[in-house]
This record gives C-alpha cells, structure tokens and sequence, in this order.
C-alpha cells in the first residue's frame, strides 16, 4: 500500500491488533453525469483511502452495471442497505444533497457520517464524531 507514515501506521496497528480495515461508504450525486461522477468518486476514494488507510465501497462503481443491465431505483437502494450494514462509516461527496440516493444514506443506521477529510481524521484518530 502506498502511503504517508500515519496510513502505514493506521494499517500496521490494525494488522497488530487482528482487527479488520475500516470500510466506509462513498455517497454522492450520480444521476445527473453518472460517468461524470464517478470518476470524481474513484479518485476521492483513492485519495481518502491513501492519506487514511481505510478502503471504501463506491457505488458509482456501477455506473457500466446499470448501463448494461439496469435496475429500479428501489433495487439499487436496497442493495445499497446490504453494503450499508457492513460498512463502518459513510462519507459524503460534494453535492450529496442534491442526490435522493445519497439523502437517503446519510443517515442509515446511524453510522458516523463525514463530508471532510478533517472530521474523518479526528473519528479515526480520537474517535470524536458529531
């Protein structure tokens, strides 16, 4: 893994301590300029995932599954809720607001929610969150 000396550390104490990586969920706009956006999605996960050692579900990975394939609304939402359920934590994009989808994530289950790299960093360094 490529990455400062906080995200090697990050990483090597969860390897020491036998816990599994953190996984956070990737919410933000994608019907307006699906394509668009998720390579806006690739590189904040990629940028997120370098600086804090924790990896992330995209959804707009999907984008080439529902060109090819297309689901409902209502089936994206729900397998959005199974990936959901295992995450850790959700991080909003920019414009996230403007998403039925991502409104709808936000608040699932009560996980901690972020829409800066500063306040992810303080939940994973001090664990303060809200």
């Amino acid at each position: 893994m490529k990455g400062d000396a906080y995200t090697v550390g990050l990483a090597e104490d969860a390897l020491l301590r036998g816990s599994r990586q953190l996984l956070g969920y990737l919410a933000g706009p994608m019907s307006a300029d699906p394509e668009g956006f998720a390579m806006k999605a690739a590189h904040l996960s990629r940028n997120l995932t370098q600086r804090f050692g924790v990896q992330f579900f995209v959804p707009h990975g999907c984008v080439l599954l529902h060109k090819h394939a297309p689901r409902s609304v209502e089936e994206w939402l729900e397998m959005d809720g199974a990936v959901l359920a295992r995450c850790d934590f959700i991080y909003l994009m920019d414009g996230w607001e403007q998403s039925i989808g991502a409104s709808a994530e936000s608040g699932f289950l009560g996980l901690p929610t972020f829409t800066s790299p500063a306040d992810l960093r303080l939940w994973l360094t001090e664990g303060v969150y809200g």
